[in-house]
């Protein structure tokens, strides 16, 4: 990949947006009558979706059930537990100004290497 830092991110973020568009309409085809999908057809990778439908079947959520080694969730439930994936922390916000993601440390780094 040639370009900047910021145009690999876009770059990368396109392929990803287009796998999850691709995965997510192949999920919603292959539920079944009842709306639910299996950790087969599941966008969230069947470890993902097992344990997804298990916290939420044990909070009683009726967006998921499990039948046997079938473990099921509605698409609502796959975008939320995708969600709730993809805005965890690596480390504990900040309150001092300071950049807390490793994104915002690169940024910092760069612009203070070019400042200097």
């Amino acid at each position: 990949m040639t370009g900047g830092l910021l145009e690999q991110m876009a770059a990368r973020l396109e392929r990803i947006e287009k796998h999850l568009a691709k995965t997510t309409g192949a999920g919603a085809a292959a539920a079944g009558a009842d709306g639910f999908i299996d950790q087969k057809h599941s966008p969230l990778g069947p470890r993902r979706h097992c344990a997804a439908a298990r916290r939420l079947a044990k909070a009683g959520d009726t967006r998921a059930y499990i039948n046997g080694r079938r473990h099921c969730l509605t698409q609502e439930a796959i975008h939320e537990e995708m969600a709730r994936l993809s805005l965890r922390r690596s480390e504990p916000a900040n309150d001092a100004g300071e950049p807390s993601t490793a994104y915002e440390r690169a940024m910092a780094k760069a612009l203070a290497v070019r400042g200097s």
